[in-house]
């Protein structure tokens, strides 16, 4: 928690979050609206309204540290839940499952991440970032909403509960599931495969059936909501409602192609070290559990196993794009982080500790925990071209100092851009400027100035008067030169380094 108190967002412009900020101030204006994924907006501007004095970045501060306290908190609950039902039949203290609970937060934190590139940034401002760094407001709460949803469902269906806890759960997993619908429809099909395997593993019979009817309506409301209130239409249900079910075989293989050909899946910070190492070890666990005399363990540890599947699948031309026909092409590369892979190695932990004598079970679990981290060090230092998880770990480290997060400004770039906008209030210029992408978002979203162009996201905003130009931010100030404006000393280069 010390370490969340003390990070702070990532706010290069150019990247999304200034729009994110943006939604949630418009939010407040337009008022309650619960369509094109703007709930969480809305929810977070009635949050921030009881906070009129406070600045730009002091809101972003804000809801930056409350999602990252929320997002490792429902993770974590999901984790000891999956843990549970693994272990439940065995003398493993709930108190050490928690621990290693929070062991595979850590590890979901470095294993989860991505790439991009700031609009108009160039090739300096591509950055690859743990998912926890990157500023998507409601992609961040929705995928770990999503991840308890399928956790309180499995827990619901394998403890031995009494009926009142058994719906309890359900209704958790069903108040998950529907708010992740609310929040970022484009989760819901994680959720709706967990629950396919959890189906196949354990319906059986006539009470089997009648857990999945209990379960059928909540699906069906969040899978309405989905695609109510989603801002992409799902290719599958275009297929459908232009009766063109011929083609589907055509689309299939062209997403395929974009995905898996041409890099859309984003192979490169998708299936990492992490992701093999957790699978081999599942794959070990699962032998041993096998030769154990309770089995109990095995169809849970099948449950994280087959999770795995989706983002398995990113990497093959024909799942990949069948992936992309059931959702949306440029969204299916998120399947990456549908799984709960991240588990893998406490549960591999955990099993080594039932398996050794009760006097070599602490220091056996910290030794093979080492052996294990230094083995992931290795291979993405020396074996990764790319080190995407020494980069992801680098990413959560560097966001506790501020100038690398591009965190408000430095004295200097304050009184610059107080400068530049008392010069353009003076003199308002006839038309709207075009200035580099640094200058333009500080302008408009720190000084309320709109006499300059914005990148088309910004200027969807719905108090935003959209506006089409041709302005490409030249990094030189552009329009500013021509008025004899001093442009202020921004730092367009990220730092970003990974941990050697």
């Amino acid at each position: 928690m010390l370490f969340i108190l003390n990070s702070y967002p990532f706010m290069y412009p150019g990247y999304d979050m200034w729009w994110h900020m943006g939604a949630i101030d418009t939010a407040q204006l337009a008022g309650p609206r619960i369509s094109g994924s703007r709930f969480w907006h809305w929810v977070w501007s009635g949050a921030l309204s009881w906070l009129p004095s406070a600045s730009f970045f002091d809101r972003a501060l804000i809801v930056h540290r409350v999602q990252f306290l929320l997002a490792v908190a429902l993770v974590g609950l999901s984790g000891y839940w999956i843990l549970r039902t693994i272990f439940h039949r065995t003398t493993v203290h709930r108190a050490e499952l928690l621990l290693f609970a929070w062991l595979g937060v850590l590890i979901w934190l470095i294993m989860q991440g991505t790439y991009s590139q700031a609009v108009f940034g160039g090739r300096e401002s591509r950055v690859v970032m743990s998912w926890m760094s990157w500023y998507s407001i409601n992609y961040q709460i929705a995928l770990s909403t999503c991840l308890l949803a399928g956790a309180a469902l499995l827990y619901a269906v394998v403890m031995p509960l009494s009926t009142e806890r058994r719906m309890l759960m359900l209704l958790a997993s069903t108040a998950s599931l529907l708010l992740t619908a609310l929040i970022h429809a484009a989760e819901v099909p994680y959720f709706l495969f967990a629950m396919a395997i959890v189906v196949a593993l354990y319906v059986r019979g006539r009470r089997g059936l009648l857990w999945v009817l209990v379960l059928f309506m909540a699906v069906a409301l969040s899978l309405y909501l989905a695609l109510r209130f989603s801002y992409r239409t799902p290719e599958l249900l275009r297929v459908a409602m232009q009766g063109d079910w011929g083609m589907l075989a055509d689309r299939v293989s062209r997403y395929g192609q974009y995905l898996v050909v041409q890099g859309a899946n984003r192979r490169s910070t998708g299936w990492n070290t992490l992701y093999t190492l957790s699978t081999l070890l599942l794959c070990v666990s699962l032998l041993v559990a096998w030769r154990l005399p309770s089995r109990a363990a095995i169809k849970p540890m099948l449950f994280v196993l087959l999770t795995g599947l989706l983002p398995l699948m990113l990497l093959f031309q024909w799942s990949a794009g069948l992936l992309a026909t059931i959702t949306y092409a440029n969204l299916a590369w998120r399947f990456a982080f549908s799984s709960f892979l991240f588990l893998a190695i406490p549960i591999f932990l955990v099993l080594l500790g039932q398996l050794l004598p009760v006097r070599a079970k602490a220091w056996g679990q910290v030794t093979a925990a080492v052996l294990i981290a230094l083995c992931v060090y290795v291979h993405s230092r020396w074996v990764d071209s790319q080190q995407i998880v020494n980069t992801f770990a680098a990413s959560i480290v560097r966001s506790t100092d501020p100038r690398q997060m591009y965190f408000d400004l430095s004295t200097e770039e304050q009184e610059a851009l107080d400068s530049m906008h008392a010069r353009l209030i003076q003199s308002p210029p006839g038309k709207p400027l075009c200035v580099d992408i640094f200058s333009a978002y500080y302008l408009f979203f720190l000084k309320d100035f709109r006499g300059v162009y914005v990148p088309g996201n910004v200027n969807r905003l719905p108090t935003v008067e959209h506006r089409k130009h041709r302005c490409r931010f030249p990094r030189d100030g552009g329009d500013l030169v021509a008025l004899g404006i001093k442009q202020p000393p921004w730092r367009f280069r990220l730092a970003q380094d990974p941990v050697n």
